[in-house]
Parts: C-alpha cells; sequence; structure tokens
C-alpha cells in the first residue's frame, strides 16, 4: 500500500513537470514555427493525464475521516488531563440506584414512606446471625463489625465480606434504621469453597431476618433457591405471608434477597 501511494506521489511530481516544460517549448516551437510544436504538445498531455492519474490515486488513497462521537472524546480528555474515567455501576450502585427510584415515587411529606422493612435494624441483626450454629468448616462465616454508608439520600446501605467473592449487602431505611432488603451474592468467578459458603448463608441469612421460620421451610426455601440460581438465568420469587425471597442471576452474580413489603 505504501509503495502504491509512492508511485502516485511520483506520477504527481513527474507528470506536472514534464507537462509545464513541454507546453512551455510547444508553445515556444509554434511561435518560432520549428515544426515541433504538435509533437510537443502530446507530450504535454500524455504528461498532463499522468499527472491527474496521479492526483486521483493520492486522494483515493486517504483515509475517510470519521467523527469522534462524545464517548471517545470524553474518554480523550479524561486521560490526557488526568481525570479518572466512569466505570459501570457495582451491585451496590445499581441497588442505589433502584431504591431511589423507587422510593422517589413514594414521597408523602419531608419524610419518604417507608415500603420495605424487615423490623430488624442492622445491629439485631448481625447479633442473630453471628449468634446461630454453623456446620463445621463454616465457623468463620460472621459478620466481625458493620460499617453504614449514609451517602445515598433515600437510605442507607452496608456490605460486609463472607468471602472474596460472596458478600452480603443490605439497604437500610434512614427513617428508622430498620433493613428494608438483604441479600447474599456469589460472584460469578467464585470457586468451589466460595459456591460452599453462599449456599451454607442462605439458611443463617432466612433464621436471621424471618422470626419464627421453622427447619422444613428454610430447607425448602433453600432448594427452590439454589436449584434455580445453578441451572435458571431467570429469577423466581418464593412468597411466604409478608416476606418475598427472590433470586436472581445478573452479569456480575447471583443473588439471593429477603424483603417484607409493608401493608
Amino acid at each position: 500500500m505504501n509503495k502504491l501511494k509512492e508511485m502516485y506521489a511520483l506520477f504527481v511530481i513527474v507528470g506536472l513537470a514534464i507537462t509545464i516544460t513541454y507546453l512551455c517549448l510547444a508553445m515556444s516551437a509554434y511561435v518560432k514555427q520549428t515544426g515541433k510544436a504538435k509533437m510537443r504538445f502530446i507530450v504535454s498531455g500524455v504528461f498532463g493525464l499522468v499527472f491527474i492519474v496521479g492526483i486521483l490515486g493520492t486522494a483515493a488513497g486517504l483515509p475517510e475521516q470519521q467523527p469522534e462521537s462524545s464517548a471517545e472524546v470524553t474518554k480523550t480528555y479524561t486521560e490526557e488531563v488526568g481525570l479518572p474515567q466512569s466505570k459501570e455501576p457495582t451491585l451496590i450502585e445499581q441497588a442505589k440506584n433502584k431504591s431511589d427510584n423507587e422510593q422517589d415515587s413514594n414521597i408523602t411529606t419531608e419524610n419518604r414512606k417507608i415500603i420495605y422493612s424487615l423490623d430488624i435494624t442492622p445491629e439485631q441483626f448481625q447479633m442473630k446471625f453471628n449468634s446461630l450454629p454453623r456446620t463445621e468448616g463454616f465457623e468463620n462465616t460472621t459478620i466481625e463489625s458493620i460499617t453504614l454508608d449514609t451517602a445515598a439520600d433515600a437510605s442507607n446501605s452496608f456490605q460486609e465480606p463472607l468471602s472474596y467473592n460472596v458478600d452480603v449487602f443490605a439497604l437500610v431505611n434512614k427513617s428508622d434504621d430498620t433493613i428494608a432488603y438483604i441479600q447474599v451474592a456469589l460472584k460469578h468467578e467464585g470457586n468451589d469453597r466460595d459456591k460452599d459458603i453462599f449456599t451454607h448463608t442462605i439458611p443463617l441469612l432466612i433464621s436471621s431476618t424471618v422470626p419464627s421460620v421453622s427447619d422444613s421451610k428454610v430447607e425448602e426455601i433453600l432448594m427452590k433457591a439454589i436449584d434455580n440460581l445453578f441451572s435458571d438465568t431467570k429469577g423466581i420469587e418464593i412468597l411466604d405471608g409478608d416476606y418475598i425471597f427472590s433470586t436472581s442471576n445478573t452479569a456480575f452474580a447471583r443473588i439471593f434477597r429477603i424483603s417484607k413489603e409493608i401493608n
């Protein structure tokens, strides 16, 4: 391709030079009536065609200028000035945004109307969760401390890891400090150990947030949830009174969630 461009460039230079030279010689011969004017006009015309071919070939080889999209302009600008580039929203940010949107449509006064509540505070949940008996090998799957994120306007939240790829996340109502919903997530890159921790945590989560739930009911919910999460991409909802046990398979993780709608 580069050699072809060089050839067209040579056509332009040589064609233009010889065309002008022979055109001048032809004009001179015509004035002096030497009889050589006709041949020189022909030579000038031939190299004039060479010049035109060179121009057309050079123009055809130029790349089309594509307008930059606004995203490309923004990316280039942020890279040049050293600003942090925007990232895809995390699971926590998605949950916060969803909650904010839901609650924005339910404002009655200056305080936001509570739609979901498990009637338990983060501290009460932590105490109950940590006090439940564990099977052998899962004694360390406790929550040592809860750090509440209060940055959002509509709700607070916390996220605590049980392993590198398993997290417990909860959305907390600002008005009464009760948990709106709580979930455990297994990232897709998790290994077999992470999967075991995730499976082991689901019944602990249920027993920590649903009072007087029977062992048989916990086992039933666990089996349905695990069967769905590891065999289907479409989530399900399991209803038990006012409680909603739901599953979802996102691009990032498998999620089991517990919530209770306020009547």
